[in-house]
């Protein structure tokens, strides 16, 4: 997978967990066009890096314990 489709899914992913609105693991999936174990693998990644995700079985979604931000910086 190049660079490029890899940080676009976990912009994607960010942005639906801190809108709350991933839906089930199942419907995230789907809408990324990835596996269950793919997203799966990638939550687990984003809580490596210490982004606080946790899910609300009663609205269905993914969400951030508290506010996070994320920077992607390219040096020279």
């Amino acid at each position: 997978m190049s660079l490029a489709k890899y940080l676009n899914r976990f912009t994607t992913i960010h942005h639906k967990i801190r809108t709350q609105s991933t839906g089930t693991p199942k419907q995230l999936a789907a809408e990324l066009h990835i596996s269950e174990s793919r997203l799966l693998d990638n939550l687990a990644d984003l809580k490596a890096m210490g982004a606080p995700i946790e899910y609300d079985s009663i609205r269905k979604t993914y969400f951030y314990s508290h506010e996070v931000n994320f920077d992607i910086k390219f040096d020279e």
